[in-house]
């Protein structure tokens, strides 16, 4: 899920939600 997008904010958001989780 958060691999698919790299490199928008939006989606660096949702990376670091996956990390945290």
């Amino acid at each position: 899920m958060g691999l698919q997008a790299e490199g928008t904010v939006e989606e660096e958001q949702q990376q670091q939600f996956t990390v945290q989780l």
